[in-house]
């Protein structure tokens, strides 16, 4: 039995407008910039359509206004995509760019076409059948979009070297190496002889993704990259589940968003760390959604070790830690999983706090102009003792907030991290996708008033009533 005409399993959370328009400024507001398999590649998105089969016969469902709404979005979204594609090909000159930009170009076209025969056939089509097939578009464009492109540029890079290559990879394989060498990933040496020496402005976790290719002889396979990918994947997999109570629609668009957007696709092929550090912040949001607040400190404080554009919302989540019946408490009370922060980071404060320092804190500020500075030995605790007190005082600013739900913390982290982004002078134009993904992610992850969670039902299924 259904719920109404037109009710397919698809709230109104997950409709145009809003979060599409978001999508789309996300499409062109970047400019910049997988796993082993193209089967493991769509394993991320096969749970928006994977699950058990219900005990009830599913009913024909009498198709909505808003299921050619939604897929109108997608033929909106893949076509502005093919356009960046379009343009990125005529106007950058990096060879890595260049390889994704014609690689990708005809997956959106051909996506576009796509979605536009959806789009016709909606009309006759169940909500669910209609759903299905743009997801199973979603998972071919991400292969293509990213994948293929991927792998393009992994063996372009061992026949033509780091042309190929973003610089944020040699200097994750660079830190792996000094690790292994016992030294301090902010040594800043050469990745080979005769190279420039390259800051490493990323917390020390980040440095595992360069483990392969430091373990092992250097060959496409173990390319830092991959693992980028590869993690991504696993950390959406496991978001896309605990989002049981975001509708279907909203758990596509945020597939799109994070894995099929150019400039996220673009960042898979040429880079890919921003992408772990955003699908780690997608999952501590949905995990502290379901109440699980020492798994989501520890998943947050994860990203936090990786990047310092994790930090607002670090922050932010932390003044969600308690939650009364039907509203969230503001306390800023820190779990156990915080403790994962400070005992990563005190090893690398002792053993080279200094280089930490340039390294993260003043290059990013542009305090050091040239890349063989650091700061003087003597001024080191006085700007560690800054920095602490700037954090105290961004933790006592969060008692005066109004009252914050994860998604709510979500937006205003956004909103704290343009604002960073706006006045740093090195923040390059890719970062950008931290606030719109924030944003974009608080309106569509909202949970509707007395939602449910439904686990176990596949996309555009209704239980029984």
């Amino acid at each position: 039995m259904l719920t109404g005409p037109g009710r397919s399993g698809c709230s109104a959370a997950g409709d145009g407008g809003l979060p599409e328009r978001l999508l789309a400024f996300h499409l062109l507001g970047s400019g910049t910039g997988l796993g082993p398999s193209g089967r493991s590649a769509g394993w991320a998105a096969l749970f928006l359509v994977a699950g058990p089969r219900p005990a009830y016969a599913e009913p024909m469902v009498t198709p909505s206004p808003s299921t050619a709404r939604r897929s109108g979005a997608d033929l909106g979204i893949y076509a502005v995509s093919g356009v960046f594609a379009f343009v990125t090909a005529h106007v950058s000159t990096l060879p890595a760019y260049q390889v994704w930009a014609h690689r990708s170009q005809l997956t959106y076209a051909s996506a576009t076409v796509a979605a536009f025969v959806i789009l016709i056939m909606s009309r006759r089509l169940s909500a669910s059948v209609s759903l299905g097939l743009r997801v199973l578009l979603a998972m071919m464009v991400f292969i293509g979009a990213a994948v293929a492109p991927l792998f393009t540029n992994v063996v372009q890079r061992e026949r033509h070297g780091a042309i190929y290559v973003q610089d944020e990879v040699i200097t994750t394989e660079q830190a792996a190496r000094d690790l292994l060498a016992g030294s301090s990933p902010y040594s800043r040496r050469p990745p080979t002889e005769g190279a420039e020496a390259r800051p490493f402005p990323y917390l020390p976790l980040m440095a595992a993704f360069g483990l392969p290719r430091a373990l092992l002889p250097a060959s496409a396979w173990n390319d830092a990259r991959l693992a980028f990918t590869a993690t991504s994947l696993i950390v959406v997999f496991f978001a896309l589940t605990a989002a049981s109570r975001a509708p279907p629609n909203a758990r596509l668009r945020v597939f799109q968003l994070l894995l099929t957007a150019p400039p996220a696709a673009l960042a898979l092929a040429t880079g890919g760390d921003d992408i772990v550090v955003l699908a780690l912040l997608l999952l501590a949001i949905l995990l502290k959604q379901s109440d699980r607040h020492v798994v989501s400190s520890a998943t947050i404080c994860c990203a936090a070790l990786m990047k310092a554009t994790a930090w607002p919302l670090l922050l932010l989540l932390a003044a969600t830690a308690h939650r009364s019946p039907g509203r969230w408490r503001l306390r800023f009370q820190p779990s156990v999983g915080h403790l994962l922060l400070p005992a990563a980071l005190l090893p690398v404060l002792v053993v080279d706090g200094r280089g930490l320092l340039a390294d993260t804190v003043l290059f990013p500020l542009g305090l050091l102009p040239r890349l063989s500075e650091r700061p003087p030995l003597h001024l080191v605790p006085l700007i560690w003792s800054l920095v602490l007190a700037v954090a105290a005082s961004c933790c006592l600013c969060l008692r005066r907030l109004p009252l914050l739900s994860p998604t709510g913390a979500a937006a205003r982290a956004g909103v704290v991290t343009a604002m960073l982004l706006a006045v740093l002078p090195a923040a390059r134009p890719g970062l950008w996708v931290y606030p719109i993904s924030l944003v974009a992610w608080s309106m569509l992850l909202r949970p509707q008033p007395g939602a449910r969670p439904t686990p176990s039902l596949p996309l555009g299924r209704q239980p029984p009533t």
